[in-house]
């Protein structure tokens, strides 16, 4: 096991619940016990038991909600190109200018920036620029396509894919370069452009079974950093409707509630630590698999 293959238990589940369409916990509570649901703390629109409304809310980045998920999903390709022996680079703030001057917005003094880049992939100042996106099936766009995203699967991320070609692609030839969107739908499925790079980068090559996290179902290279950038998709968006529920949830609580009526849990008991002995040994530093100062990664880049 290892950081990038970990998960709280409470977003594991809510990911699976997301995933299988089944309802929420806390609005399930919520409008059992007020008959209310929970109101959108953004848009003032009331929730549906099945968390779709947070992909698809006009104000859904409140908070940084949406960029704390899309950046759970950048880190998590790039270590996961990094893993494989690539060299990557996190390129979307503050990193130079890449794409030249083709890059300077037009009565502007903002800069367009790709997210990631394999610097001279191709040769010697020819790169591969990648940029990641997370999309909803849900949306209006991927409903109405032909075919629906509501009976294929894949829709909203092909269609997010091309609007990101459409916008990138002139910059990266104007630097000899290439460019590739790396978008993912908030329940796991990949672009096609997302799927022919994992398969570019990895080849066809195995696994060496002796890795620490080596399981049968992502024994080669190509499914194992599949795996690893869709589990960090599924488990960022459900970390991201936690939030938002306990956002929404909690503050309407509160506002309904006098605060002398909320109860609350008594403290623990307080026990005096038995004294040091001399030989003892030091604490151990924790694990990665539990998560990096108490926070797993994908919880690591919220605002």
């Amino acid at each position: 096991m290892s950081m990038w293959t970990t998960a709280r238990a409470r977003h594991y589940s809510m990911a699976l619940a997301l995933r299988v369409g089944h309802p929420m916990l806390q609005l399930q509570l919520r409008l059992s016990s007020t008959g209310v649901a929970a109101e959108c703390g953004g848009c003032h629109m009331y929730h549906d038991l099945y968390g779709f409304h947070l992909g698809v809310c006009r104000t859904g980045n409140r908070k940084g909600l949406w960029t704390s998920r899309h950046d759970a999903v950048q880190a998590a390709l790039l270590a996961a190109i990094r893993y494989i022996g690539g060299s990557c680079l996190s390129v979307s703030v503050g990193s130079g200018n890449w794409f030249g001057a083709a890059g300077v917005r037009p009565g502007s003094t903002s800069y367009r920036r790709a997210d990631l880049v394999l610097a001279h992939y191709y040769g010697p100042g020819r790169h591969l620029f990648l940029d990641v996106a997370v999309a909803d099936p849900a949306s209006g766009s991927a409903l109405a396509c032909s075919p629906s995203s509501a009976v294929s699967s894949g829709v909203a991320a092909q269609l997010r894919a091309s609007k990101k070609a459409a916008k990138y692609e002139p910059l990266a030839q104007s630097v000899s370069s290439a460019f590739r969107p790396a978008v993912l739908e908030r329940y796991g499925a990949c672009c096609d452009d997302l799927v022919g790079l994992i398969r570019m980068l990895c080849g066809d090559r195995d696994r060496d079974q002796l890795e620490p996290d080596y399981a049968f179902s992502t024994c080669s290279r190509s499914t194992y950093m599949a795996s690893r950038v869709v589990f960090a998709c599924v488990l960022a968006d459900a970390a991201m409707v936690d939030a938002a529920l306990l956002l929404d949830c909690a503050v309407q609580d509160s506002d309904r509630s006098p605060p002398s009526a909320i109860p609350r849990a008594p403290a623990p008991p307080r026990s005096r630590p038995f004294p040091c002995q001399r030989g003892d040994r030091p604490s151990q530093p924790q694990r990665d698999v539990l998560g990096s100062g108490g926070r797993f990664f994908y919880e690591g880049h919220s605002s």
